[in-house]
């Protein structure tokens, strides 16, 4: 039989066909869910004293195989485990998984869920085990770092220390908001948590439902000269940054009181972008420049100039935009500038 009906009747009725049925998590495919802890306090969450490590209560869902579909899992009642004691002068990283053995699909003589520690092997660049061995559901929940010449006698300072490697993703009801920001999207209207701003899935991105957008101003009134005939930074800075928000995508905006110290010359006054993973996003240029052209300081005249314009970034890298400036010859100040960056939605 190909088509499978929960709780229809006894006959036919397997464990597998109920699992398929009425476990409706996050989709990952048309028969499969997104393995993960059920958010809900602190589920699943490592402690450990001395060399004894404990889980704590919580529940998870466990996909299997394509066929085995997926297991809901409760640790009721605190797990605890023993790390081994670390290699004499190297250093391991061993794996704490909750998985679920079932002999129908993986030959283990057993059905029953489990806390699995699984001591990895210790290298001078040592790696996690990647599954637990003759399992085929499973979860990795931490990570431990185990360093050379740890044991009960000599207790490695586990948090201090950053050996505790939080491993949990999440998993929530088919339409649910998963708290967990690295969730992939695996169908449109999918939605997730990110850092205060909640997103949506369209079926090939993430966008920002509403959010709250962040936003950087600076802004002086120091007279800042230069006599560069190339793009430089004037004698005063003037700087900002941001961090690039989910959508990619920032408007800058500046503006700068320019005037020309020598008769006949120009000077030019443009925003520079760069990224701290992009590199440079935009050169200061003469064309896309606020320029102010063999102007006569004799008028004393002072000249405002306003640039706008859009950039795009990698999600989560800084974007600093700064003022540069050039002139054709002689000098020239700018006695006002600001800057103003402005995080734009999906």
């Amino acid at each position: 039989m190909t088509v499978a009906a929960a709780w229809s009747a006894l006959t036919g009725l397997t464990r597998a066909a109920i699992r398929l049925t009425t476990i409706l998590m996050t989709p990952t495919a048309a028969t499969t869910v997104r393995s993960g802890v059920i958010p809900g306090g602190t589920p699943l969450a490592l402690s450990m004293s001395g060399m004894v490590g404990t889980i704590a209560v919580g529940r998870a869902v466990v996909q299997g195989t394509l066929t085995q579909g997926a297991y809901p899992v409760a640790v009721t009642v605190a797990e605890n485990f023993t790390v081994a004691n670390g290699h004499v002068s190297l250093t391991r990283i061993d794996t704490v998984w909750i998985a679920v053995s079932d002999t129908d699909y993986d030959a283990s003589g057993t059905r029953l869920g489990q806390i699995v520690y699984q001591q990895g092997t210790a290298s001078g660049s040592p790696t996690a085990p990647t599954a637990p061995v003759g399992i085929t559901a499973y979860l990795r929940l931490w990570d431990i770092t185990v360093p050379a010449g740890a044991s009960a006698g000599s207790v490695p300072t586990w948090v201090v220390s950053g050996y505790l490697a939080d491993r949990r993703v999440y998993t929530v009801a088919s339409g649910g908001v998963s708290p967990d920001a690295a969730t992939v999207g695996t169908y449109a209207g999918q939605m997730r948590y990110n850092a205060g701003i909640l997103e949506a899935y369209n079926g090939s991105s993430w966008f920002a439902i509403n959010p709250t957008l962040p936003s950087s101003f600076v802004e002086s009134t120091a007279s800042a000269t230069t006599t560069s005939t190339v793009w430089a930074d004037a004698s005063v800075l003037l700087s900002t940054t941001l961090v690039v928000p989910p959508s990619g995508r920032i408007l800058v905006s500046g503006q700068s009181q320019m005037y020309q110290n020598t008769a006949a010359m120009s000077v030019y006054s443009s925003l520079q972008i760069t990224g701290s993973t992009s590199g440079t996003i935009r050169a200061a240029a003469d064309n896309t420049a606020l320029r102010l052209i063999n102007f006569n300081t004799g008028d004393n005249n002072i000249v405002p100039g306003t640039m706008a314009f859009r950039i795009t970034g990698v999600p989560g890298e800084t974007i600093t935009a700064a003022w540069k400036h050039r002139v054709t010859g002689g000098g020239a100040s700018a006695d006002y500038r600001n800057i103003t960056l402005q995080a734009l939605a999906g």
